[in-house]
C-alpha cells in the first residue's frame, strides 16, 4: 500500500504542475477519504509478519504459500487468506459451460417443426 500512497502523492504533484482545477482535487480527495484511506490499508508488519524473511518473501512467493509459511501466529486469518487466495480467478469454467450450451441450443434445434 505504500506504493499506492506514493503514487497518489506523485499524481497530485503532477496535477498541480499542469494547473488542474480545485474541483479535480476535491473529487480525488473525496474518493481517497471514502475508499482508500483506511487503517487496514496502512497496517504495519507486526510479529511474524515483520520478520525480514517474511518481508523479503512477499514479492517472491505466491500469496497462498506466503500465508502458509508466515501466518502461524494468526491461524484464523491464515486459514481465511489461504482459502481466498487459492480460489481461481478465471472464467474458463463458465466459458466452457456457455460454449456447450451454445452447441445444444441453436436456432435450428430450437425451431419447432409442424407435425
Amino acid at each position: 500500500m505504500s506504493f499506492v500512497y506514493e503514487l497518489m502523492h506523485v499524481m497530485k504533484e503532477n496535477l498541480i504542475r499542469q494547473g488542474a482545477g480545485d474541483w479535480i482535487f476535491k473529487i480525488i480527495q473525496d474518493r481517497w477519504e471514502k475508499t482508500l484511506k483506511l487503517p487496514l490499508h496502512a497496517a504495519d508488519a507486526k510479529r511474524g509478519f515483520g520478520d525480514r524473511a517474511a518481508i523479503a518473501a512477499r514479492s517472491t512467493m505466491v500469496p497462498a504459500e506466503w500465508w502458509f509459511m508466515y501466518g502461524n501466529q494468526t491461524p484464523t486469518l491464515r486459514k481465511l487468506a489461504i482459502k481466498v487466495l487459492s480460489q481461481t480467478a478465471s472464467s474458463s469454467a463458465c466459458e466452457r459451460n456457455w460454449s456447450t450450451f451454445a452447441l445444444i441450443h441453436t436456432k435450428q434445434r430450437n425451431h419447432l417443426a409442424y407435425p
